[in-house]
């Protein structure tokens, strides 16, 4: 069986050079494209993935795991911070250098598409959120409050739920209005609890400055909502890797409700 002894990290044009601060690493060469790869830290990715299905996981193997992973992201964020680089999915690997060079040789022209499709951007994340967990009504039926106290304080809370709600829907329209002349293209990314809006943005670097404040200002006035804005980044563009070329959707399309774009 042969030994997948290298991690593929991702693809840039031959003539970007390589960061002074990226994490260690190697690089191979062919049709005006460069290949970075790097050593794995097992002689097998499949031998360095952890078995999560053991009880306790494999700590010795996850700590590997993690090592790899941060070291990928490392390699790609220091490329990325000036430059364009198509980011490979953490756990694509290659025997060696003639294995690199050919993945490099038959994928090529997906490859320049892909660099073609996030030229000049990098990736940014953008979440909102509740910044304070709603309140929840306790009943009390004491002699001086009474049940009808207790439904009209009820009724209350559910009016300015609605209202809350509404003014909320109006914001993030509003959200997406602002933003949309600073993106390139947006997708949805995987949302958590209570998380209203999760995309992932491609942003030109040029307009970096200006996309972050207009996030200062937004999440400034969401906070008066009771929403938090978080956005993070720049990342190498993971989400739009696959030179699909995505655009933007047009201004109102945005479904606060479905937690969507």
């Amino acid at each position: 069986m042969t030994r997948l002894r290298y991690a593929v990290h991702g693809v840039v044009s031959a003539a970007t050079p390589p960061p002074a601060d990226a994490a260690p690493h190697l690089r191979v060469t062919s049709e005006g494209l460069a290949l970075l790869y790097s050593p794995l830290p097992a002689e097998d990715l499949r031998v360095a993935r952890p078995d999560l299905s053991a009880d306790p996981p494999d700590a010795a193997a996850l700590a590997e795991e993690a090592e790899a992973a941060l070291h990928h992201n490392a390699v790609l964020s220091a490329y990325a911070a000036s430059h364009d680089v198509l980011p490979a999915r953490f756990g694509g690997a290659v025997s060696g250098k003639a294995a690199a060079r050919a993945l490099l040789s038959d994928h090529a022209a997906v490859y320049r598409a892909g660099l073609e499709g996030i030229a000049g951007a990098s990736e940014y994340g953008l979440k909102v959120r509740p910044a304070h967990p709603k309140p929840v009504i306790q009943r009390d039926d004491s002699a001086s409050t009474g049940g009808r106290h207790y439904l009209a304080r009820r009724r209350e809370v559910r009016d300015a739920r609605y209202r809350d709600a509404h003014a909320q829907r109006d914001a993030l329209t509003e959200l997406e209005a602002s933003l949309h002349p600073l993106c390139r293209a947006w997708r949805p990314m995987a949302a958590g609890t209570n998380t209203l809006v999760a995309h992932a943005l491609l942003v030109d670097r040029r307009s970096a400055a200006a996309l972050i404040a207009v996030a200062e200002r937004e999440h400034a006035r969401l906070l008066g909502l009771n929403l938090a804005l978080e956005l993070s980044g720049p990342w190498p563009a993971y989400s739009f890797a696959d030179g699909t070329g995505a655009t933007t959707p047009a201004a109102g399309s945005w479904d606060p409700s479905e937690g969507r774009l």
